[in-house]
């Protein structure tokens, strides 16, 4: 790969002579595209950079849509007051390193980690308070600025589709081996959202996949947030659903992971003011998106445990229909089911 891509950019920077192609490294963070840091050298230059890749084979998702998430992070970058890195190039064609491809800048800072746990170990468990505080002020501040992103400026129409037919698709069609297959829990969430679903209140570009282990904090400036990554969930729609997100997320890393939440770390009724605070708008349907949120991690959780058991790890049939996602639905919903 390393001559590939060194090719691959001496053509993208003409003007670059002598370079030179060095540190690559793979991040540790991340179940789904695959990235690559390396740093680009030449000699009157150089360059930081950020490989993201699709995966070389079946993934968490069913596609992985390079192009739209290059198009996704251009448009953040160019429209929007949320920190992400800049986009530099996008590569279709899958002979240059066999799989599509594009490049972005490096940007400091580090994730904090789901494995093991950052509630349990890392720079966010050893931080103070304050420092947690400012890690989720900052984070609660981009997603507000997030949605703020005048989304008439953007040309992403495809990124219309509703969240629910979405996750409907993804459940029974993907995370499912056949239709008849049985997730208790999961199948009467999914049809719970349907039954209470209402027309948004708001539409806005939302992340996703909003959670802290998709950011990068810098601990040289106080641990200020610095990008906010991983753009193929993004979506066109309510921005509810990325604030559960992001609870959800955060809710795992220490109940799911039978772990004290560290102080400095806002309950669900401060996340939901503070949110308010920052972005003036008022959260109307939390607990349906509380469940909404549970529910599609708890799907993909399901798919994630199956890929793994089919690649030979030792994986309880048991985890399947008894982890935190499914117990926290129980609760949300008033069950068992």
């Amino acid at each position: 790969m390393k001559e590939a891509l060194t090719r691959w950019l001496q053509a993208k920077i003409p003007d670059a002579h002598d370079l030179r192609l060095g540190n690559l490294l793979r991040p540790s963070a991340g179940a789904s595209s695959e990235t690559q840091l390396f740093e680009a050298t030449w000699s009157t230059g150089a360059l930081a950079g950020v490989l993201r890749a699709a995966p070389d084979g079946p993934g968490v998702f069913p596609e992985y849509d390079l192009g739209r998430q290059f198009r996704v992070l251009r448009a953040v970058h160019r429209y929007s007051d949320a920190p992400v890195p800049e986009p530099l190039w996008l590569e279709s064609d899958p002979s240059i390193l066999g799989v599509p491809f594009f490049v972005m800048r490096q940007v400091s800072g580090r994730a904090p980690l789901d494995h093991p746990s950052y509630h349990g170990e890392g720079f966010y468990r050893d931080a103070t308070p304050e420092a947690r505080r400012q890690i989720w002020s900052d984070s609660i501040d981009a997603l507000a600025r997030l949605h703020d992103t005048p989304i008439e400026e953007l040309e992403l129409d495809d990124l219309r589709e509703p969240r629910l037919d979405y996750w409907t698709r993804y459940h029974e069609r993907w995370m499912k081996d056949d239709p008849s297959e049985s997730h208790p829990v999961l199948d009467a969430a999914l049809g719970w959202l349907g039954a209470h679903a209402e027309p948004a209140k708001r539409h806005c570009l939302c992340w996703g996949d909003a959670k802290l282990g998709n950011a990068l904090f810098d601990p040289a400036s106080d641990h200020q947030l610095t990008a906010l990554l991983d753009w193929e969930m993004a979506y066109l729609g309510d921005p509810e659903l990325d604030l559960a997100s992001l609870y959800i997320s955060d809710l795992r890393a220490h109940e799911g992971q039978n772990l004290p939440r560290l102080e400095g770390t806002p309950t669900r009724e401060a996340l939901i003011a503070e949110y308010q605070r920052r972005g003036g708008h008022e959260v109307h349907r939390f607990h349906y998106h509380e469940v909404f949120a549970t529910f599609w991690r708890g799907t993909v959780l399901v798919k994630i445990l199956k890929d793994l058991r089919a690649k030979g790890s030792d994986v309880p049939e048991t985890m399947l229909y008894e982890n935190f996602m499914i117990s926290h639905l129980e609760q949300l919903l008033d069950c068992p089911i």
